[in-house]
């Protein structure tokens, strides 16, 4: 009897995991592990005040990945035809071919305090850019320590191209 009601708990028990879990998994998972140490792309925009963080990156050839590390606070802003979810990626050369000829920044000699959302690119298993993001219908931008704050020039078609990553449903992802 014992071993009857053992297995009958276990069972409630799974059940209701199996329940509760992809009802947070958009919000508060992934847990993400992120390697701290990376190459930062040469980006030619010390005197420019337009620029494209992602010109000097191949994305015709090779094992190139690119995420979208949403902080909590950030999803509800998201454009509708992104997936609210907190982690997104992309490891379509196409797409990645896409953003990086629309992914084109106006520096503004500003800093946005709240930009606590990444964008990490891969390019061969190498992080080679990393920076603070927000997305939303009325501001698309980057923030980071070697060009400041910038907007995009073309905030629709970054926003296209960022609509097309997909989202990770998994409990931990180790970056």
């Amino acid at each position: 009897m014992r071993r009857k009601n053992f297995i009958v708990l276990a069972l409630i028990v799974i059940f209701l995991f199996a329940l509760i879990i992809p009802l947070l998994l958009p919000y508060d998972f992934p847990i993400v592990f992120e390697d701290e140490q990376f190459e930062m792309v040469n980006i030619n925009s010390s005197e420019q005040f337009t620029f494209n963080p992602l010109e000097n990156i191949d994305f015709t050839s090779g094992n190139n990945v690119a995420y979208l590390l949403f902080e909590r606070v950030d999803l509800n802003e998201l454009p509708k035809e992104m997936d609210r979810n907190k982690l997104l990626v992309c490891k379509d050369n196409e797409i990645l071919q896409n953003l990086k000829r629309d992914f084109i920044f106006r520096k503004s000699d500003g800093d946005m305090a709240t930009c606590e959302s990444e964008i990490l690119i891969y390019k061969e298993d190498k992080l080679v850019l990393r920076s603070s993001i927000i997305v939303t219908y009325s501001v698309v931008g980057l923030q980071n320590r070697k060009f400041g704050w910038s907007d995009a020039q073309n905030k629709e078609a970054v926003i296209s191209s960022l609509a097309r990553f997909k989202p990770i449903n998994k409990l931990f992802v180790k970056l």
